[in-house]
């Protein structure tokens, strides 16, 4: 079951549209989720240490909204024998133990059932990464920039959405046009090294 949520950068929650009637907005990267019925909170999901709330409710909505989201299907939770056995016995050595299922195209999907490939920023295009001065300025399908901040604890960029690692992410900014060309003229030509 993969799951497509969206970060509301300005209320710094995540969302996840069900239907038009069933919601879920996911606050400090999942750590607290509520759920949503005709715009009304009908639950709330809190992370504790060895209690999730919220794995029982994605088998709710693997049960009822299968159809469209797909199957809801873990593997071993946290024994790490087995982890280790599926990985070598999978060749699984580039990402995360999918503790929380594959996506279609064979994906880590984590806690809140997104992809690595959503978490990484692969949905958008990067025309310009430059380490050194901590730039980075991406682009969408529609042809709109984006800015992704540098994380100088990790010294690294930030991943594009808030998880339970990182739930204060600031997510990606929209640059407008004239900023974004303006960045790439300046900063294409140095080195990353």
């Amino acid at each position: 079951m993969e799951l497509y949520w969206t970060h509301n950068l300005s209320k710094n929650y995540l969302e996840c549209i069900i239907n038009d009637n069933l919601c879920y907005r996911a606050f400090k990267g999942g750590k607290k989720i509520k759920k949503y019925v005709d715009d009304k909170v009908v639950d709330v999901f809190t992370q504790k240490e060895h209690d999730d709330p919220w794995e029982d409710e994605k088998k709710w909505l693997s049960q009822f909204y299968s159809d469209t989201l797909g199957a809801y299907e873990p593997k071993f939770g946290y024994d790490q024998g087995q982890q280790h056995a599926w990985k070598v016995n999978n060749n699984w050595d580039d990402q995360e133990f999918p503790m929380f299922g594959v996506s279609k195209t064979g994906e880590y999907l984590d806690r809140l059932q997104r992809t690595t490939s959503t978490q990484t920023g692969m949905d958008m295009t990067t025309v310009l990464q430059n380490i050194p001065f901590h730039i980075m300025v991406e682009k969408d399908a529609d042809g709109n920039y984006w800015q992704r901040p540098f994380c100088t604890e990790q010294d690294t960029f930030y991943n594009v959405q808030p998880c339970c690692v990182f739930p204060e992410n600031p997510g990606r900014k929209l640059l407008p046009q004239d900023e974004a060309l303006r960045l790439i003229e300046k900063y294409s030509n140095y080195s990353n090294a």
